[in-house]
Parts: C-alpha cells; structure tokens; sequence
C-alpha cells in the first residue's frame, strides 16, 4: 500500500514481496489506483477482507492513514483471536496476555498515528518501553503452564532477537556502535 502510494513500480514492489505473501491475483494490483480498488480487486475474496471494511471508510488516504489502516486491521484481527480464546477456556488464559498487550500497542500506534502533533517526533522511546514490556511478558510465560502461549512467546522472543541483530548490524553500518545498548531489548532480570 505504501509503495503503491509513493508512484512506485509493481515490478520493484514485488521484487520486495516475501514469498509466503505471493498469491495469484496479484497481477490485479497493477490496474489499482487506491486502497478501495485493491480491497474490491484482491482483498475481498479473503479471509482477512472483513478487517478492512471499516477502515476504507476514511475518505482521504495517505501515508499517515496506511499506518492507521494498518494498525487497524491488526487489531481487528487480535480481537477476533482473543474471542477464539475465550471460548477455548482457561487453558488460553496465558496466550490472551499477549494477545490483549499487542492489541493495546497497537491502540496506543493508532492514538499516535492520528494525532498531529507527534508527527515526525520519534517514537524509539516508546517502542523501546513496549518491546521491553513484551519481551517480559513472554519470558513469564516460560515458567508457567501454558499450552498454546509457550509458542506465541518464543516466536515473539525470536523475533526480537532479529529487532536486535538488525539494530547492532545497523549501528556497525553507521559507524554509531555507542549506541548499540540504545535500543537492545536483553532477557530480564526481574524473572531471577
């Protein structure tokens, strides 16, 4: 959606595409020229088209609104796998931990998104105080007895730990390796 909204080539946007996200009716991305055309020419035959439906309600869509957009359907879609949690019971108790702290960091991403007077501040901080809390989360759930959220955990924490290696590798590109310690999210010592 970014790249379709900065004049950007189909052809350079899918030499950028992973594989897992390739699907047939990709081509049809060619002849659209918004959001609204790419939900009725691709998105609507998919599982994930009712996730859409209220956010194409905006009239204008930029590049502040994709994130919206983004952060929106996300969210959505945590929503609807909190509710099939809840009717799994008490054995999803521990992955609905999880579940409702992304939903909320991605509430808090759509109140900063929409309000003007945080564009173009930097948000490290706060995303910082986030993945740290996350990452707390998920190490906690290691020493109880979780069924389903021992696996959202350790993807979540492998997933952190390539957030990481990408920051160090971005500090030595940059010659900054003073700040390496600035954004590195490291097991935590309140578990001991």
């Amino acid at each position: 959606m970014t790249g379709s909204m900065r004049g950007r080539s189909f052809t350079e946007l899918l030499s950028k595409c992973h594989p897992l996200g390739m699907f047939e009716s990709m081509e049809n991305l060619l002849v659209a020229n918004d959001l609204r055309e790419i939900h009725r020419l691709v998105l609507i035959d998919t599982p994930i088209s009712t996730y859409f439906n209220d956010c194409l309600k905006n009239e204008k869509i930029d590049e502040t609104n994709i994130e919206f957009i983004r952060n929106s359907v996300y969210k959505a879609y945590l929503e609807d796998f909190v509710n099939f949690c809840i009717q799994l019971g008490d054995e999803c108790s521990d992955l609905m931990q999880l579940l409702v702290f992304e939903a909320d960091r991605r509430v808090i991403n759509i109140t900063l998104s929409s309000m003007s007077r945080f564009k173009g501040a930097e948000p490290r901080t706060l995303d910082k105080i986030l993945d740290e809390e996350e990452h707390f989360l998920c190490q906690s759930i290691f020493l109880q007895r979780s069924r389903y959220a021992v696996f959202m955990a350790y993807i979540n924490l492998c997933e952190q730990e390539l957030r990481n290696v990408m920051w160090i590798a971005e500090c030595i590109a940059q010659q900054q390796k003073f700040r390496i310690e600035e954004c590195l999210i490291c097991a935590d010592v309140r578990l001991n």
